[in-house]
């Protein structure tokens, strides 16, 4: 009987021993499942927190974060149908959404009021920043400059041909282009480059005058190359333009330039300079009596 009562005892710490240390081969083995991560409760760090409503499509933290969750790799899924600007906006409208870029910090504000007033407005934001996903941050793992010639293709290829190819993109002039493009817009950004052209035209003869000509006037805004004197003709090349903005004797020789020996041969500006253009009278002028010699020879 005490012999019994003995092995009954040790067969039971034995059966609790297996339990304890998991040595059931089934259990042990079973791999452990993790459950997609609700989203409205996971705990992270914020550096740059949106103070906005949640929404469910907008990310859970912004751009700049340390996670103190351990997310498990889960399959892509396809992008909420009808997204729209006002979804983006629900994080992007705050001007203080920021990410770091090679040390940078850049700004991801966008201001709703201007963009309704932007050229880009009827277009929505997905329609550029193909494949970006609000529900994740970042909304996309690669992340490429947009593509502008997926609607502007006749503009990139004019771009491809002009003195600019090769090195400036499209954002180098087209900086913001989700606010409206305010007047004079063009000429700010060539002077940022061609500061002494700018300088030059605005003290020449084709300065202070309801006709005076913008840099894109003379120099289309994309195929890019220096005048030529077919550029110069469609204003002096009109008899009544040139009656209404030359004076005097210098009117026929405008008028007859193509017909004369220079026609064909020489550029308007190889005698007249590009930008600092002066009257003839003027002692300024490259093509005045006291200068022209030189400017020939």
């Amino acid at each position: 009987m005490f012999t019994r009562i003995i092995l009954i005892g040790v067969a039971a710490v034995v059966v609790l021993g297996a339990l304890s240390s998991g040595s059931d081969p089934v259990e042990r083995d079973r791999p452990i499942l993790l459950s997609p991560i609700d989203r409205s409760t996971a705990s992270d760090t914020v550096l740059k927190p949106h103070s906005g409503p949640p929404t469910a499509l907008a990310p859970i933290a912004s751009h700049r974060r340390t996670s103190t969750v351990a997310t498990p790799q889960v399959a892509s899924h396809p992008l909420p149908a009808n997204l729209e600007p006002d979804d983006c906006f629900v994080c992007h409208d705050d001007n203080t959404l920021s990410m770091d870029r090679g040390g940078s910090d850049v700004s991801l504000f966008t201001d709703p009021a201007l963009y309704a007033r932007s050229p880009h407005n009827s277009l929505d934001c997905v329609d550029c920043h193909a494949g970006f996903d609000p529900d994740e941050d970042p909304h996309l793992d690669e992340i490429v400059p947009v593509d502008c010639s997926t609607c502007h293709d006749a503009v990139q290829d004019a771009h491809l041909k002009s003195g600019h190819a090769g090195e400036l993109a499209c954002n180098a002039c087209h900086q913001n282009v989700h606010v409206p493009r305010p007047s004079g817009a063009q000429e700010a950004l060539c002077q940022d480059c061609h500061e002494k052209a700018v300088a030059d035209l605005a003290i020449s003869a084709h300065a202070g005058s309801d006709v005076s000509p913008t840099c894109t006037d003379c120099h289309s805004a994309h195929q890019f190359h220096p005048a030529e004197a077919s550029t110069c003709l469609a204003c002096h090349g009109d008899a009544s333009f040139v009656a209404q903005h030359v004076q005097g004797e210098d009117q026929e020789t405008v008028l007859t330039y193509e017909n004369s020996i220079h026609g064909g041969i020489a550029e308007c500006a190889d005698c007249h300079e590009g930008h600092l253009v002066f009257p003839t009278d003027d002692p300024r002028s490259v093509v005045s009596r006291m200068n022209v010699s030189a400017t020939c020879a």
